[in-house]
């Protein structure tokens, strides 16, 4: 790129060269940006030391200073520059973005760097320089490897509205957050700024402030319209666009404040206050507080072997599908066996069980063999619930003799007492059918959300239970937020539950289907999308309203969708069909249900022209889950033989037969089919995945292993 004196100055004022810092200099930072486009960045620094000596506080200078140093990834040496940069020139906003990009490049570093972005938006006077651009999309990256993901969503929606179709940076990154399954849909959620009334005489202060929000300058936006509050209190225009703009800028606290405040509001719909309280008690860290711990106990260990051989023959013990390498903590030897503790035998069978036979596990046993530095233990980890002294002296008398003394009891970590009533454990039979497994988890849910959620005394409540609390016209709103996260919860993890009827049994409003006549299915709150009626949808609707679907990964909206697009003749060519069965069966719960679909799309690919490989594959993942070991050999040998050679088709096989622990991630043989598929034939079938408060990160919700599922008031 060359730089003359029409080119805009590096400093990244938005002047002209010949207006700017560096019009003095323009030949030699010529040579210097032509360096840099070469890759030459060591070449460049020379250079630029040599201008500084000169020019010790010329701003274009430092600019491409630091812009060099963060390229090398030379962080420190660049902060040192960007402190100069200030110096030289403190209303800046390259140099402040530039800092920004520093501050979320370290450790705890997010904070400072939302705050120094937001220094860097507020000097923005005109066109948005490329490196605060860059800057935003950086922060919003940091804000999301730290699990905020509202603030993430707000800072790629401010970028992708700066780049438009020019840079889709933040477009894709949105993309990719709006796909995640495990994100909850009120973290997806679009909200939009409320425009001011009409004829308002604070239109003008509230427009100002709203033209700072428009370019992302949040942190004034916010002061301003705090201010105009005060002159015009009650406003939904100004409280919710300062709910929006703080949860943007990831200030927990203040943003639950905030949609609080806006509840309260008289004149807001049933359907807003419910799901801006619900994002509250999401966010809100007090909604959690209420605990339960987790504790290892210990025991010493006589004799490994036959404590072993006591555990393997006693049905009350239960061998974990795990590999012990996988429980070893760094640095120890691995234990030597891995059990559950149930409180009842495990049955011989599955067939014809019931919900009483079906043990719950009551913790997780590791077994540990003499160290150099240790003697033989045993430990028990579970939840110290109010059965847990009864528990543990059951398995002192379950292990028998071969158990040694007691040594110590620890915390080993928390659950939320939420999580812990509602959540369970159970060890069903290996051969237990498929559809009855879907129907004990059914009754099972069914149980805890009518008969013992209303039971718990919830901090979103005031330490309340819903059934006290139900009839009080205060709490209808956190009751039914808490009632909707619940629900999404459900939503995510795929459970089969009628909310509606909770909602009824405490004297509430059902969620009904919406008027469709008011509904655009494209800006309609995605929480809400479930609700509309498809078959009153006209076809251009409808395709909007499945894609958006499809686009969240809004589970019950995508069931809706999808089974109208597949039923009206009038939408077939703008759809594929062999991709919406696809997508049916990746969110059924049933693998009945989830075969049919794949043989439909199977069905359609042929009819079309279009390879079938894809959809093997997606077979054999099922057929693996169900130990159908001669079906799985089948497909194996049909892919390899007939459609290897086609692209993705030999690493998705690959990445399976790892999965399912046929061969290593190195390609190596490490079982046979027949034991691979007996071996998973042990795990817990996933319910689905989980984003939780505390990680950002997903978990699993299995039958056989207490999982660390969020609902509301929990994890």
């Amino acid at each position: 790129m060359t730089l003359d004196t029409f080119s805009p100055c590096p400093c990244g004022s938005g002047k002209k060269v010949k207006f700017c810092c560096s019009k003095n200099v323009v030949a030699e930072l010529d040579k210097v940006t032509r360096a840099i486009d070469g890759k030459q960045r060591a070449a460049a620094i020379d250079q630029l030391d040599q201008l500084i000596t000169k020019y010790p506080a010329l701003p274009a200078v430092l600019a491409l200073k630091s812009t060099v140093q963060l390229q090398l990834g030379e962080i420190e040496a660049a902060e040192t520059t960007v402190e100069s940069f200030l110096e030289a020139a403190p209303h800046n906003s390259v140099a402040f973005a530039q800092s920004a990009i520093i501050a979320a490049s370290k450790e705890d570093g997010v904070s400072s760097a939302i705050k120094k972005l937001q220094r860097s938006l507020e000097e923005v006077s005109d066109a948005i320089p490329f490196v605060v651009f860059e800057a935003i999309g950086v922060v919003g990256q940091a804000l999301l490897g730290q699990g905020d993901l509202l603030a993430a969503r707000g800072h790629f929606l401010l970028q992708a509205g700066l780049g438009g179709a020019d840079d889709t940076r933040g477009m894709s990154m949105l993309l990719r957050m709006n796909s995640i399954p495990q994100a909850p849909l009120l973290l997806k959620q679009d909200n939009l700024y409320e425009d001011c009334p009409e004829s308002a005489p604070w239109s003008g202060e509230f427009n100002a402030a709203m033209k700072c929000a428009g370019r992302g300058a949040w942190l004034v936006a916010v002061e301003q319209l705090l201010s105009l509050a005060d002159k015009a209190p009650d406003q939904e225009a100004i409280l919710k666009n300062v709910a929006i703009m703080r949860g943007w800028l990831g200030d927990n606290e203040a943003t639950v404040a905030s949609w609080r405040n806006y509840t309260k509001l008289n004149d807001i719909g049933l359907d807003d206050a419910v799901e801006a309280e619900a994002l509250a008690q999401m966010l809100d860290p007090a909604t959690y507080q209420d605990t339960v711990d987790q504790m290892r106990v210990t025991y010493a260990v006589a004799d490994t072997e036959k404590l072993m051989e006591q555990l393997l023959s006693n049905r009350r013990f239960s061998a974990m599908p795990v590999d012990p390498l996988q429980a070893a903590e760094e640095g120890e030897p691995p234990p030597k066996g891995l059990f559950w503790f149930c409180d009842q035998e495990v049955p011989t069978t599955g067939e014809g069980l019931t919900r009483e036979a079906v043990p719950n596990v009551l913790g997780e046993l590791y077994l540990f063999g003499k160290q150099t530095d240790r003697d033989a233990r045993l430990e028990w980890v579970a939840n110290k619930t109010g059965d847990f002294e009864t528990n543990k002296k059951a398995l002192v008398e379950q292990a028998g003799e071969h158990l040694g003394d007691f040594r110590k009891e620890e915390k080993a970590g928390t659950v939320t007492a939420v999580s812990a009533a509602m959540t369970w454990s159970w060890r069903l039979p290996d051969d237990t059918p498929s559809e009855l497994r879907a129907q004990l988890i059914k009754e099972q849910r069914r149980e805890t959300t009518l008969e013992t959620w209303p039971q718990l005394e919830l901090q979103v409540l005031g330490g309340s239970k819903a059934v006290d609390v139900a009839s009080d016209e205060a709490y209808r709103v956190p009751l039914l937020a808490a009632i909707l996260l619940l629900e999404l919860a459900g939503e995510q993890n795929q459970w089969e539950c009628d909310f509606n009827a909770l909602r009824e049994q405490l004297g509430l409003p059902k969620q009904e289907d919406l008027d469709e006549a008011e509904i655009d299915p494209a800006t309609i709150p995605i929480v809400r999308l479930a609700r509309i009626d498809p078959t009153k949808l006209s076809d251009e609707n409808l395709i909007r309203a499945y894609r958006r679907a499809v686009m969240m990964s809004a589970v019950h909206a995508i069931k809706r969708m999808t089974a109208e697009v597949l039923d009206r003749d009038s939408v077939q060519d703008e759809v594929d069909r062999a991709e919406a069965y696809g997508i049916l069966a990746q969110i059924t719960t049933s693998s009945d249900e989830a075969l049919s679909w794949i043989e439909k799309a199977h069905a359609v690919a042929v009819e079309n022209g279009s390879s079938p490989a894809n959809w093997l594959l997606a077979e054999l993942s099922v057929r693996f889950r169900r130990m159908e070991i001669e079906r799985v050999e089948q497909l194996i040998q049909r892919i390899q033989t007939q459609h290897i050679q086609e692209p993705g088709i030999a690493q998705g096989l690959h990445e399976m037969l790892v999965q399912f622990g046929v061969i290593s991630a190195d390609g190596q043989s490490r079982a046979s089919t027949s034991s691979a598929v007996s071996q998973t034939a042990t795990r817990a079938p996933e319910a689905g995945k989980i984003w939780t408060p505390e990680t950002g990160e997903a978990s699993n919700e299995g039958e056989e292993k207490k999982s660390s599922l969020w609902v509301p008031g929990m994890d």
